[in-house]
């Protein structure tokens, strides 16, 4: 398993980070490869509790006509003004 993971390592340039934490620009692309094993495990901290993670990308997907907005306006809201997003046990 480490000998494929060397392998695969191998195969693409390592671009060192700039000073503001972003990779070099390069006319090749790259990838950085990291073992599952070194990736430090933190805690989800929730805007929304088990619904809304905080500082993560989430997806606010679904077909005309739902609330995606209405949904999307109503937590920029709550968020920007220091409210309370409503609690799981509080929903319908």
């Amino acid at each position: 398993m480490q000998r494929d993971y060397d392998e695969l390592a191998a195969r693409f340039d390592s671009t060192p980070p700039k000073s503001n934490g972003r990779a070099a620009e390069t006319s090749e692309a790259s990838v950085t490869l990291t073992n599952a094993s070194d990736v430090k495990v933190v805690p989800i901290r929730w805007l929304w509790d088990g619904w809304l993670a905080r500082g993560k990308l989430e997806i606010l997907a679904g077909p005309p006509g739902l609330g995606k907005t209405t949904i999307a306006l109503s937590l920029a809201s709550v968020v920007t003004s220091g409210r309370a997003v409503a609690r799981r046990d509080a929903m319908p």
